[in-house]
């Protein structure tokens, strides 16, 4: 596996914006999973994709455990990160993530 700290990451221009999303949506089968990041639309009940993301279950998994550290080192720097109250799940799978009012 290449170390990253040596890896030269290249970003063509027209994907160096980032992408705000406020609402994913997960998406598994035995072959991977897609990831949905959305943006949801102000006053209604749409959202937007933005953006979607597949992995493989290896994958996923790898980048879960990397997320993890992550969020572990960003307390220890910053302070715990509260969850506000308006967050929901989709309560038949678990796999739908926003924030609302």
């Amino acid at each position: 596996m290449a170390d990253a700290k040596k890896l030269k990451i290249n970003v063509s221009p027209d994907k160096i914006e980032a992408k705000y999303s406020d609402f994913a949506i997960i998406a598994k089968s035995a072959l991977g999973f897609n990831f949905d990041f959305a943006q949801r639309i102000p006053g209604g009940n749409q959202v937007n994709i933005v953006s979607r993301i597949g992995m493989s279950p290896q994958h996923a998994k790898l980048f879960f455990k990397v997320l993890e550290r992550n969020l572990e080192q960003y307390e220890k720097q910053y302070g715990e990160i509260k969850v506000p109250e308006g967050v929901k799940r989709s309560k038949e799978d678990n796999s739908i993530i926003h924030f609302v009012k």
